[in-house]
């Protein structure tokens, strides 16, 4: 018997039911292309890098953001890249960047204040913009649909910047920050509450990046001190490993992203900012500098995935 493609499944339309309201429908001219987008960063940019996961080569993308800026955040949902907040100036923007047409619109949604150095990640329909500077631990609900945002009842355990988030196992993981902490709340996407993890990073830091892959969550790089540590977090165990997988170099506020079953994490600082993308071979927990490198050496930037 063929299969209705549109057809809900019962717990789609169980989740759907529980919070009285249908997820965000998808962009119906999305082309899955297996690429990462690097956007803004210090020197402030509005450049977006498109990287190809599978040819490991960069591009500048036609797409800019709509002002340049660093200390963003950025997510993926229903068919568009989102990135939200950063400096300079502070702004609660939020851009839409549209995967397929590779333009970038200013969507209509903004953050519930100005806010640089949060965290964003998505699950069940909605981003998840959390942490901030000014100090925070509000937690922003994009509806990437109705391109609207509010503040959800929950929040971040504590107050805190210079965070890294990522999805997993259908939950939202938040770690590390400023102050410096080791912490990692878990958010439930559908409950909207933040539970303390009895995981925690195996070093206290900020200005960190996370992506998920393998069923794995990977928190890598960060300071105080500067590292090319990377934290294997196990989902569904909610204990966290040291990885024998390392950075190239040891660096902070850089950026993440999967795809292509590797992870990807590009540019940051040590002493310089830096043009490098390392790749992060999940399986193997091995690390390998890609010939692909971004446009321009560049720190405090945001990234997401369009596989």
């Amino acid at each position: 018997m063929s299969k209705n493609k549109d057809a809900l499944t019962l717990s789609q339309v169980y989740i759907r039911q529980r919070r009285d309201e249908w997820l965000a429908e998808p962009n119906t001219n999305f082309i899955s292309n297996n690429y990462g987008w690097f956007g803004g960063g210090d020197p402030n940019t509005s450049t977006i890098d498109r990287l190809d996961f599978n040819a490991q080569t960069v591009s500048i993308s036609p797409a800019k953001l709509s002002i340049t800026r660093g200390n963003l955040a950025a997510t993926s949902g229903g068919g568009y890249g989102w990135f939200g907040g950063g400096s300079s100036p502070d702004t609660a923007r939020i851009d839409r960047l549209d995967f397929n047409a590779e333009t970038v619109s200013i969507s209509p949604a903004t953050l519930s204040t100005a806010k640089l150095n949060l965290a964003a990640t998505s699950g069940y329909g909605y981003g998840w913009f959390g942490g901030g500077n000014p100090l925070t631990s509000t937690i922003d609900r994009l509806d990437f649909n109705a391109q609207t945002v509010s503040v959800s009842p929950t929040t971040l355990s504590t107050v805190r910047s210079d965070l890294a988030a990522t999805e997993g196992n259908g939950f939202g993981w938040f770690g590390g920050g400023n102050p410096l902490t080791s912490t990692i709340d878990r958010l439930d996407f559908l409950a909207e509450t933040v539970s303390v993890s009895p995981a925690t990073l195996s070093t206290t830091r900020q200005g960190l990046a996370a992506t998920s892959g393998g069923g794995f969550g990977w928190f890598g790089g960060g300071l105080s001190p500067v590292t090319s540590t990377i934290d294997r977090l196990d989902f569904a165990a909610q204990t966290v490993s040291v990885s024998p997988a390392k950075l190239s170099n040891i660096r902070f506020n850089l950026a993440a992203t999967s795809g292509g079953g590797f992870g990807w994490f590009g540019g940051g600082f040590t002493s310089t900012a830096r043009s490098t993308i390392d790749r992060l071979d999940f399986a193997a927990q091995t690390v390998s500098v890609s010939p692909a490198q971004l446009s321009t050496t560049r720190q405090q930037l945001a990234a997401t995935g369009s596989t």
